[in-house]
């Protein structure tokens, strides 16, 4: 028996789900003290139902196997908002090659997998990976929901599960974390749009992700066809009455061309190469361009990032011995040890295990509050920012990959028939 399980994925129609609540996903307007107005569209006020389901999208074309580019698209509706996407994919089990043994995905499959996730309508509006994804869901998940994923997502396996895993096909389940289904009261409002919502999915090829033991060679699916069997995403839908569709639309209408802003949690990335047998790293964060109010941070030996089947475990983390952060001229961060990093940021502001070599500079109180986090600076407007790490002499060449967290919005528009979005900088 394997350790996940393997489900169906029939689609659902939304009518078919008979929970309803209060509506909930609009703009609100509340006065001082927190209770409603008569400025609120009177389906708010008179709590009108809401019907939640969920809606499967499968690919355009069939049968994209890793390496390749999937795309989604969701399809014009009339009542439709989306508040959560997973996705959701049937892995082959593995036969060993070449003589090896113990053929296994590494852990994290999805995440490891994954390139990059683009969220389009009309234009690329947001990016995710795989990588990012691994490593907040590490830092920012406690002990108790992480046993959880452990069975969802293929996260925190032992390599003797992963290897039991690998004997039959298996299903496994990924959150998507964009940008509306980081909040209960967030939603992206499909029905209001002229156009598709697309997503892309781009996958590493199987050379950087499948492990065996002993010998360098490529497992085979059992099937000896692909290792993704199936794929799709799966979207959690709340059902609007008409009356809360026409608020909204009247209330975002009413913006004119300024439209409503989402606050989009955005991620810019920085990967920099430090070289074998040194142990004083001097990185510029000059690239950086956004309004940041966390910076997270790991060091990966280049080896694990590169095909081979014997190893293959980009996850794996190298500790630091020191740290401190330059901003224009100053000493923003003061030369801090790793323990401190450990043992007192990453204890009191972050949910997972401190001991991890994931660090962090916070610029802001409460950093793991990704949609209300408030402060940070703005590093488009400093001057030579630079980060000096020192470690023990590197064992071989390495990358040191830098997640700065920031503030963009997405701006919906909507002028009678037409809509559109875009991305902003902050107000």
């Amino acid at each position: 028996m394997s350790v996940m399980g393997t489900g169906s994925h029939a689609s659902s129609n939304a009518a078919s789900f008979m929970g309803l609540c209060a509506a909930k996903y609009l703009p609100i307007l509340n006065t001082a003290s927190g209770t409603a107005t008569t400025y609120l569209p009177r389906a708010q006020q008179t709590l009108s139902s809401e019907i939640h389901g969920y809606t499967d999208i499968t690919p355009e074309a069939q049968g994209v196997d890793f390496g390749g580019t999937v795309h989604f698209k969701y399809n014009l509706n009339d009542i439709e908002c989306l508040t959560k996407c997973t996705l959701c994919v049937k892995l082959d089990g593995l036969v060993a090659a070449g003589g090896g043994v113990n053929p296994r995905y590494p852990d994290d499959v999805l995440c490891h997998a994954l390139d990059k996730i683009t969220f389009m309508y009309g234009k690329e509006l947001h990016v995710l990976s795989g990588d990012e994804i691994h490593f907040r869901r590490l830092q920012e998940t406690n002990e108790d929901d992480l046993k959880g994923l452990a069975m969802i997502q293929g996260l925190g396996l032992t390599k003797p599960e992963r290897i039991l895993n690998a004997t039959v096909p298996i299903w496994y389940y990924l959150d998507i974390p964009f940008w509306w289904t980081l909040s209960d009261d967030a939603a992206w409002h499909q029905y209001t749009l002229q156009r598709l919502t697309r997503i892309t999915l781009t996958w590493r090829g199987a050379d950087y992700i499948l492990q065996q033991d002993t010998v360098d060679a490529k497992p085979t699916p059992i099937s000896a066809g692909n290792y993704i069997l199936d794929q799709f995403l799966r979207f959690d839908i709340v059902s609007l009455s008409n009356s809360v569709q026409k608020a909204f639309i009247s209330q975002i209408s009413g913006c004119g061309d300024r439209g409503w802003l989402y606050m989009l949690t955005d991620v810019e990335r920085l990967c920099q190469q430090v070289v074998s047998g040194q142990t004083t790293h001097t990185i510029l964060l000059n690239t950086f361009s956004k309004y940041g109010y966390n910076l997270r941070f790991v060091i990966r030996e280049a080896a694990n990032l590169e095909a081979h089947y014997t190893n293959n475990e980009r996850f794996s983390c190298l500790d630091l011995n020191t740290v401190k952060l330059d901003i224009s001229g100053k000493n923003y961060l003061v030369e801090t040890d790793r323990d401190w990093l450990k043992q007192i940021v990453n204890t009191r502001l972050f949910s997972g295990n401190p001991e991890l070599p994931i660090y962090n500079i916070p610029f802001t109180h409460h950093p793991e509050m990704h949609r209300d986090a408030m402060g940070g600076f703005d590093f488009s407007t400093m001057i030579s920012p630079q980060i000096v790490i020192v470690t023990d002499a590197l064992p071989s060449n390495c990358f040191v990959d830098f997640f700065l967290y920031c503030r963009n919005y997405i701006r919906l528009v909507i002028k009678g028939n037409e809509t559109g979005a875009s991305v902003v900088q902050p107000l």
